[in-house]
């Protein structure tokens, strides 16, 4: 950890001071940190060993949050983070005047609506939904899925715009979606069952709790396999979400193309991509579609 000795007449070395710097800060400038938190120009000169800094930096920032938690910070990155460790040293401080900090408010917990088909979240709150009672969708010739962060682009943009969550129950040759790319990273885990992955031209098997990681622009599809059903959990980041396939595209693919899961023409359009596939419906959980216990 990071401190000023306590012996050291702070006040007797004002070369390590940026005035500028500090002169900003008494204006009210912002430093990138948020409105909340109290910023102050520190002066130290001497500090422990194994933390990787010089011994004399010229401008510190600390930043007090409400909590009572407090980061050094020099030029972006973190030096110290013990509020302790810093106040209880004689460090000579400029406050800057800010707004008071009000805790943000509580966020609601989103309700679940009771369909036919089973349970479905409503808006952008917190939730808790167990997968064998939720709303599933069966999409022939590519098994059944449920979309735990939005069932619809509305949805998906509106109350989960970070982060997107799928399930799918995949029958032997039956793919999640069509051979393609994105812009964002995704990841599958395999939760029962057996399937292929086709990666980048590639064939490889998958089994159970086997880990896929697809980094941005990675060509890949999982297709079911062996001789009952595969289940697969899916994440994958929405950074671009306002674009279609998130930025990415379809690509052609002859492995793909042999397991009924590729497009015999690039295209960022879904409209094309499923053309031949019909619409999903709700649908309910059948047992057996997920693990037991």
């Amino acid at each position: 950890m990071v401190g000023c000795d306590e012996n050291d007449d702070i006040t007797q070395i004002p070369r390590f001071v940026d005035m500028e710097a500090i002169a900003g800060l008494e204006r009210g400038e912002p430093i990138g940190k948020p409105a909340s938190d109290r910023v102050a120009a520190l002066e130290c000169s001497s500090f422990e060993e194994g933390v990787g800094v010089h011994d004399e930096l010229h401008v510190l920032r600390v930043v007090a949050h409400c909590t009572g938690e407090v980061a050094l910070v020099r030029s972006g990155e973190l030096v110290a983070h013990n509020v302790d460790v810093l106040l209880r040293h004689r460090l000579r401080s400029i406050s800057v005047d800010r707004p008071p900090f009000y805790p943000p408010a509580m966020v609601p917990e989103a309700g679940l609506e009771k369909t036919e088909e089973g349970l479905a979240p409503l808006g952008g709150g917190w939730f808790v939904l167990n997968a064998r009672e939720a709303r599933w969708r069966h999409r022939e010739g590519r098994g059944d899925s449920l979309p735990f962060t939005g069932w619809t682009d509305f949805e998906a943009e509106t109350y989960f715009p970070q982060v997107g969550i799928q399930l799918f129950v995949l029958g032997p040759g039956e793919p999640i979606g069509m051979y393609h790319w994105e812009a964002d990273q995704e990841d599958f885990l395999v939760l029962s069952g057996e399937a292929l992955l086709i990666i980048e031209g590639q064939e490889r098997p998958l089994r159970q709790w086997d880990f896929v990681h697809c980094p941005p622009e990675t060509r890949h599809m999982i297709v079911g396999a062996g001789d009952g059903p595969c289940a697969v959990l899916a994440i994958g980041a929405r950074e671009h979400i306002d674009a279609n396939v998130n930025g990415g595209a379809y690509a052609v693919d002859e492995v793909a193309l042999r397991h009924g899961a590729g497009v015999e023409e690039e295209t960022d359009e879904p409209e094309r991509a499923y053309a031949r596939f019909p619409k999903s419906r709700p649908t309910r959980y059948r047992d057996g579609w997920l693990p037991s216990g």
